[in-house]
């Protein structure tokens, strides 16, 4: 992949880090999170990780739905939602998604009684 172009769903606690060190490297990585008003906030605050790791990072590209990536093409897409958000998630990527593109799950609380984001991810791409 020449033209590296990578895309975030989902800004919570694990996606927040998980986007702050893309950003830190890549700005113009793109973020997607439906949830009002944190678009605004990351892009005029930036985004701010402190703890273990630190980051402060600036946000130019945030998108509060999934489907406004298809404009943009990315090859690689981090889900890093609530395991339970996964199923729509993925119905929502499919129209995005094409077959050169490389999806990565993070989620976290998978386990006894949650999707198995496994078998969702690889029957979206039958």
């Amino acid at each position: 992949m020449d033209d590296l172009r990578i895309a975030v769903v989902g800004v919570g606690a694990t996606g927040a880090v998980l986007a702050a060190a893309l950003l830190s490297e890549d700005p113009d990585t793109l973020l997607v999170d439906p949830r009002p008003g944190l678009g605004e906030s990351l892009k005029k605050n930036g985004l701010r990780i402190s703890g273990e790791i630190s980051y402060e990072v600036p946000v130019r590209n945030f998108f509060d739905q999934i489907g406004m990536l298809k404009n943009f093409n990315p090859n690689l897409i981090f889900i890093s939602t609530k395991t339970f958000h996964l199923p729509q998630v993925l119905e929502e990527l499919k129209g995005v998604f094409r077959k050169e593109q490389k999806i990565v799950s993070t989620h976290n609380g998978v386990g006894p009684g949650g999707c198995d984001s496994g078998n969702l991810l690889a029957a979206t791409q039958r």
